[in-house]
């Protein structure tokens, strides 16, 4: 025996469609089809609603705690390699020759 799983849509005619390839050496046999509705994922809540109750659960959660940033070390040095503006561009404000 072999499972094949397949995720399908059931089409707005009600009819579900499967072509599914077994191979030569399955021709012929007859097969059973079992059917199980993939469930319906929960409708989400709006994404603001759900940042200001996770604020509401997690505020002040680390309060009474040492919490501290240790120093962060010295910025590298780097070289200067000019404008910030793509090539062939010009810096915002100016039209023209430069």
């Amino acid at each position: 025996m072999k499972t094949v799983q397949l995720q399908s849509e059931v089409g707005k005619d009600g009819v579900l469609a499967l072509r599914v390839p077994l191979g030569s050496d399955e021709a012929g046999h007859q097969v059973i089809v079992t059917i199980e509705p993939i469930p319906a994922e929960p409708a989400r809540k709006n994404d603001r609603a759900d940042w200001h109750q996770f604020i509401e659960e997690t505020y002040g959660s680390c309060a009474g705690q040492r919490l501290a940033r240790p120093g962060q070390g010295a910025f590298e040095s780097r070289e200067n390699v000019g404008p910030a503006t793509p090539r062939g561009s010009q810096p915002f404000g100016r039209r023209g020759k430069v």
